[in-house]
């Protein structure tokens, strides 16, 4: 496992212990403008803190591995994150955020 620091943006929330997060690369093209030229999503684990809400800026430090999951026939790999400590920087979304899907906690 890696020790890891990210900030991120809450896409969805998966029950009451994790949510999925991206987050956005990006780099200055020819005008000077930000444009984002990738993305890194991760399944990040909350344990006993504070569940963030969709749509909020978060900073997210903890211990990350990757987990080998079936798919429509087709291996894919997911990078989970334990969460030590999960930071709202900014919330821009709803506040009551509907829990989508209950996963169970790989760590």
């Amino acid at each position: 496992m890696a020790d890891v620091k990210f900030k991120g943006i809450v896409e969805r929330v998966l029950g009451s212990k994790g949510v999925k997060v991206v987050e956005r690369h990006s780099k200055k093209d020819d005008a000077g403008e930000w444009q984002t030229v990738g993305r890194t999503f991760f399944t990040v684990w909350v344990g006993e803190q504070s569940l963030p809400a969709e749509g909020d800026l978060i900073t997210v430090i903890g211990t990350q591995k990757t987990v080998a999951e079936e798919y429509q026939g087709a291996t894919r790999y997911n990078l989970h994150v334990s969460a030590s400590t999960i930071i709202v920087e900014k919330s821009f979304g709803p506040r009551n955020s509907t829990p989508v899907v209950e996963e169970e906690v790989p760590f």
